[in-house]
């Protein structure tokens, strides 16, 4: 593997991490100020999918009004910021690009490949006998 392909797997898990939070932040807003014009009410301070992503988490809201305050884990304990929403899933998607590259570059994929042309092989020879078996059972003199 050359190193401007390291290079590349690299910054593709930093454009994951980036594409991803700026879908928290800005749809978060865009969800928020939708559902507040359907509703006809003032859209909350809470950003809904960070919300989400910290009661995935194991986190509750904590009354806080503000996005990244006020979030505690369930059952009680301290009081954290939103922040994890972020970096929690940075530990995923850093290294997802050499994941995939490693797995697609790997052994593996001929094993697959080799496993679904046997069942492939498999499946029309029963499809064959089946269809042999048929024959014989309907026709009498196919035995003599």
């Amino acid at each position: 593997m050359s190193e401007d392909m390291g290079l590349s797997l690299t910054f593709g898990g930093v454009f994951l991490w980036v594409i991803y939070s700026a879908v928290i932040i800005i749809g978060g807003l865009g969800w928020n100020y939708l559902w507040a014009w359907m509703d006809d009410s003032k859209p909350s301070t809470k950003n809904p999918f960070i919300k989400t992503i910290m009661s995935w988490m194991g986190y509750e809201d904590g009354g806080s009004n503000y996005s990244f305050n006020g979030y505690r884990k369930k059952g009680g304990g301290q009081e954290v910021s939103g922040d994890a929403a972020f970096f929690k899933p940075l530990i995923i998607l850093l290294p997802l690009p050499w994941i995939i590259y490693a797995i697609l570059s790997s052994f593996l994929v001929p094993i697959v490949i080799g496993i679904v042309v046997g069942v492939l092989f498999t499946a029309r020879l029963a499809r064959r006998q089946s269809k042999l078996f048929k024959n014989h059972a309907e026709d009498k003199n196919a035995h003599k």
